[in-house]
């Protein structure tokens, strides 16, 4: 028979997947709305339950760490200690790779289409009736394709080499964006809700290593239109610029967040003085 002990555990890990499993299916449907092909589509969702089937193994896995630091908590011998701590860097281990593989998904399929949102949001903005057109390959990659048209009124104030530059950096600008956002929102999140902000902190991790990547690869190639990096280096803005601001600006949030933490800690509360009148 199930004790109620592990019937809990069953009910808390079934939940957790059946959250992770609408949350990663809106992330497959967001890269499928612009995906034309079935193979896309199927294989965006497939991965979807793989990486819930995955993560639960981990969640279980970490559950049984748990329990088994339950019952050694109390003994104090060096055998003891040592189990300790290994059980409690495997707990970790599985809740950041669970983090992990949903990280991974997010960042090849919604990653995809929220980059190439950037792009055809930029388009649309600079140009006149750019004509955009979107397509997501899920786990593979994406690309928008617009027409140059005469520009909007927004993009005579650019200019037309300056509102090209812009629409090729719109995707990265978008993705960094939604980093800043993410990672402002596990910091708030940290105390009431540690294990969302570990899933917040690595989307933001894996997108920007993403980024990185796809920055630096821009070194080596040197006739690649669709390449974004490609033309922000051809319009004077070197691959290694692009990286610094992908590195520095989530950095400087992230310190700047930490900074207001320790100074709200170690700033004194002022009291109102009380007069008493003889």
């Amino acid at each position: 028979s199930i004790t109620d002990e592990k019937r809990e555990i069953i009910n808390q890990l079934a939940i957790a997947a059946f959250k992770e499993l609408a949350v990663g299916f809106a992330c497959a449907g967001l890269a499928c709305v612009f995906c034309a092909s079935s193979t896309g589509i199927a294989m965006a969702f497939c991965s979807v339950v793989a990486m819930v089937a995955v993560n639960t193994l981990f969640r279980a896995s970490a559950k049984d760490e748990e329990k088994y630091l339950y019952k050694i908590e109390r003994l104090n011998t060096p055998k003891a200690e040592k189990q300790k701590r290994v059980s409690r860097s495997l707990i970790t281990l599985f809740n950041y790779a669970s983090a992990m593989s949903f990280a991974t998904v997010f960042a090849s399929t919604a990653g995809i289409a929220i980059h190439e949102i950037g792009h055809a949001l930029a388009a649309v903005l600079l140009f006149k009736n750019p004509s955009v057109s979107i397509s997501v390959n899920p786990w593979k990659n994406g690309l928008t394709t617009w027409s140059s048209g005469p520009l909007s009124k927004v993009g005579k104030l650019c200019g037309l080499k300056e509102a090209k530059l812009m629409v090729a950096a719109a995707g990265a600008v978008l993705i960094l964006a939604m980093s800043l956002g993410l990672f402002v929102a596990s910091h708030v999140l940290k105390d009431r809700h540690p294990k969302v902000c570990q899933y917040l902190n690595m989307i933001v991790i894996m997108n920007l290593i993403i980024h990185i990547q796809y920055a630096l690869s821009a070194l080596g190639t040197h006739a690649d239109p669709s390449h974004d990096f490609v033309a922000l280096k051809a319009g004077g803005i070197h691959p290694f610029v692009s990286v610094a601001v992908l590195v520095g600006l989530p950095v400087f949030v992230k310190g700047t967040l930490l900074l207001v933490d320790h100074l709200k800690k170690h700033t004194p509360i002022s009291r109102p003085m009380t007069v008493l009148k003889a």
